[in-house]
């Protein structure tokens, strides 16, 4: 996998990605699939060590209780 695939990739994951691209992420191989599961796994990572458990990120701030 080049340079140009993993941008190609990491392009596309996240919450927009579609059936369609997932199936070509498929397509290209297992190299693809573990690369495209592993950015995912980092990105949740992140995103859960971002926000304390309970707390929703995409909330509107009037509705979060103060800390």
């Amino acid at each position: 996998m080049d340079n140009h695939d993993l941008t190609t990739l990491l392009d596309i994951l996240g919450p927009q990605m579609t059936a369609e691209q997932a199936m070509l992420i498929f397509q290209q191989g297992q190299e693809s699939v573990v690369f495209s599961l592993l950015a995912l796994s980092k990105q949740l990572f992140k995103r859960q060590v971002a926000s304390p458990a309970g707390i929703d990120p995409s909330a509107p701030s009037g509705q979060t209780p103060p800390t």
